[in-house]
């Protein structure tokens, strides 16, 4: 579950998705610098942080020629829910729950934004009744052979008045290559929940399913109409 302290996102000057992923982080007992033999417990991202990092070290080590993004994007495709629904709410546990096992172990990626991995729009300001934006997630295959999944996506909050919809519902990546799916995001704006004091956040994720592999790419995304007056 998540801790009662644990901040949400989205990230304050942009509305990009934060947090990207959960880890650890309450009352985790650790060695303690300094201290020769002693540990010490403690609570935030103190203990989270390093939860995480120790697994990107771990990848690092078992895939050394991987970059960065790629390590990170490894660790968010296959993150988990928090146990609690009210939790797993990506705006508050970003990606998921990270899976040391599962982000080292996965011959196939996915990401959508370059650095961010996942797929984000931010504040979409919209003056008419409609909104259309097309972003590609770029797939990539580290095994020996090619890889088939079936390419979904799924709101997990409201999705009155807005669809995303893939290109192609399955796709084959070759071994130690790449692929690509387009995705487009439809707004009816005229639908859209405006409520006072609210924000109107919409959130879920992009799937990418099969006998190999099974990814998810979180999207967020914040639809703000308004109105231009003229003279």
């Amino acid at each position: 579950t998540l801790a009662s302290f644990s901040s949400r996102g989205p990230r304050g000057f942009d509305s990009m998705m934060k947090p990207e992923i959960t880890a650890p982080g309450v009352a985790i007992f650790a060695a303690n610098m300094g201290s020769g033999k002693e540990g010490v417990s403690m609570s935030g991202t103190s203990m989270a942080a390093p939860h995480v990092a120790g697994i990107a070290a771990l990848m690092k080590e078992a895939h050394p020629t991987w970059t960065n993004e790629q390590i990170k994007a490894a660790m968010m495709n296959t993150a988990v829910d928090l146990a609690d629904p009210l939790s797993a709410e990506i705006p508050l546990q970003g990606a998921g729950r990270v899976d040391a096992f599962a982000a080292v172990t996965t011959d196939v990626i996915a990401i959508a934004e370059s650095k961010l991995v996942s797929m984000n729009w931010g504040v979409i300001e919209v003056t008419k009744d409609t909104f259309t934006s097309v972003k590609t997630v770029t797939l990539r295959n580290f095994s020996d052979e090619k890889v088939t999944l079936d390419v979904g996506s799924y709101f997990t909050s409201d999705d009155a008045g807005a669809t995303l919809t893939a290109g192609v519902e399955t796709v084959t990546i070759p071994a130690h290559d790449k692929a690509k799916v387009e995705f487009t995001l439809d707004l009816d704006t005229t639908l859209l929940p405006i409520e006072y004091g609210e924000m109107e956040e919409y959130y879920g994720y992009l799937t990418f399913n099969g006998q190999d592999a099974n990814l998810r790419v979180p999207f967020y995304f914040v639809p703000r109409p308004f109105a231009e007056i003229t003279e």
